[in-house]
């Protein structure tokens, strides 16, 4: 009777929409279903009339990258990817990407429709059902209005030098088959962080936002394009000095002068972004350009065009914390790093055989236009589909075809890093720009927590704590490891991907 029912649901329309929502937004009451006739899928049913068929989602690499400071020291930490979205899922046919958690009570936040979020209102009492409260929110209107929103280097990067091992990686993605796997690192500002109180909290919101990102692009063919967020990184005002400042009106930041001035600072900083396919700053700032001598605010994204897998592969985007309303900013600033054009222009490498959008007019209002009208503003044109592949055949994009591109041996394993990693080791691979670091015995493992005794560049010593590695031991030795800074019960097998020790050097 209950499958029944549920297949009722399912089928119904959609019938609240976005603007029908009042300002403070719709209380619910989530329920999940698991629903065998609809072979084994998640079924959460938000109203009466909003039900999402859900599948479980993969955006993170196995061993995700975390990167924080401490007194202007970057400090890498290694996070599990597969337990970090073990709650992450989506449903395609409603563009909805969340994360639900079952431990007590079902509670739901993302983003469940291109135009709704919800969130759960955890200090509320539930209902009589036991059900928890969430508020459904609409998104509201698009940060960005201005379509001066890129740049194209002035080199213009139609080619770069690769090696001979790359271009056999060129033969492979001229089949029609070819799935890339843009590698994504985001950088968080302090002023965007300042909103979440922890960095697992930032990790689960950026993971939703680029899970919805994903969505966007099942629209985009031969290849077919899933990015992978590989890390993560929370920066400091210390070290922010990329953020440039209007002069007439310091609130705002510049949107072409903050993306130049990111772009050095990265390409000066090889051991920390190099590696990466593409980097994107997410930031909470207003971003504004001068025109005429006047402000203008209607931008909230800059990227340079065509530049992934080359060291200007930057991009900024604006987001609200917690709104999801900057998904579709960073939706469409990736989109110019793979090499799209806004709709309906001309190609600035056409004499290099590059194609143009003019074929596609700004007015259909597909994702690279800033035009609202109908479901085309969450889908790509197909100009710009023909750019993204141009760009993944072309020599310039061979680091896209590439997975877990540190390691090519990775496996399956039966043991976590820190089994195989000394604590000495996981010092020194935390604190990459340290001249040296050493574990200190004295203090022990405390809380799945070591001290390093690092040694700087500059000769100076000091004392850094550090999250042990998932798998070090922990309490009484063999039987507890430590997984996502947990001290747990040790596990006879691990079924997600464990990583070699040889990724940490």
């Amino acid at each position: 009777m209950l499958f029944a029912y549920i297949l009722t649901v399912i089928l119904s329309p959609i019938l609240i929409t976005a603007s029908e929502l009042p300002k403070e937004g719709l209380l619910v009451f989530p329920e999940l279903f698991h629903s065998r006739a609809e072979g084994g899928i998640n079924v959460l049913r938000l109203t009466y009339s909003i039900t999402l068929k859900l599948q479980k989602s993969s955006v993170l690499k196995s061993q995700f990258l975390v990167r924080t400071y401490t007194d202007g020291i970057p400090m890498h930490t290694y996070m599990t990817g597969a337990d970090l979205e073990e709650d992450l899922f989506h449903d395609p046919d409603s563009m909805a990407s969340v994360s639900i958690n079952t431990n007590d009570g079902v509670t739901v936040e993302g983003v469940v429709g291109p135009k709704l979020r919800v969130e759960p209102l955890l200090t509320q009492e539930r209902d009589s059902h036991g059900r928890i409260p969430h508020r459904l929110f609409h998104i509201e209107g698009d940060l960005t209005k201005d379509d001066n929103d890129y740049s194209v280097p002035e080199n213009k990067v139609k080619e770069i030098q690769v090696s001979d091992s790359e271009n056999e990686t060129m033969n492979i993605s001229e089949r029609s088959s070819d799935k890339i796997y843009p590698e994504l690192f985001v950088v968080v500002d302090s002023l965007f962080a300042r909103s979440f109180s922890s960095t697992r909290k930032i990790i689960k919101y950026v993971s939703i936002m680029v899970n919805a990102i994903n969505l966007r692009y099942l629209s985009v063919t031969s290849p077919k394009v899933k990015h992978v967020l590989v890390g993560l990184e929370v920066t400091t005002p210390e070290r922010e000095t990329f953020l440039r400042r209007l002069r007439l009106d310091p609130r705002y930041i510049h949107s072409q002068g903050s993306l130049a001035s990111f772009y050095n600072y990265t390409l000066g900083n090889p051991k920390l972004y190099k590696k990466f396919d593409i980097i994107d700053l997410l930031t909470a700032h207003d971003m504004a350009t001068i025109k005429q001598g006047q402000i203008n605010n209607g931008n909230a994204g800059y990227a340079y065009i065509r530049t992934a897998c080359t060291d200007l592969k930057v991009g900024i985007g604006e987001d609200k914390p917690k709104t999801f309303l900057g998904v579709h900013v960073m939706a469409h600033e990736i989109g110019h790093v793979l090499g799209c054009l806004h709709d309906g222009e001309r190609s600035p490498w056409e004499n290099e055989g590059v194609p143009g959008s003019e074929e596609c007019p700004f007015r259909q209002g597909f994702l690279m236009s800033y035009i609202r009208k109908n479901s085309n503003t969450y889908k790509f044109s197909e100009c710009c589909v023909r750019q993204i592949r141009e760009k993944a055949r072309s020599r310039s994009g061979a680091c896209l075809h590439k997975k877990n591109v540190e390691n090519k041996s990775v496996k399956k394993y039966n043991y976590l890093p820190g089994e195989k990693v000394d604590r000495t080791a996981q010092c020194r691979n935390a604190f990459p720009t340290a001249r040296d670091a050493l574990y200190m015995e004295n203090y022990g493992v405390k809380d799945c927590r070591i001290r390093c005794a690092i040694t700087t560049g500059g000769g100076v010593s000091d004392v850094k704590t550090l999250n042990l590695c998932d798998g070090t031991p922990c309490k009484d030795g063999k039987r507890y490891v430590c997984i996502n800074g947990i001290c747990m019960k040790k596990k006879r097998k691990y079924d997600n991907e464990a990583v070699p020790p040889s990724i940490f050097s």
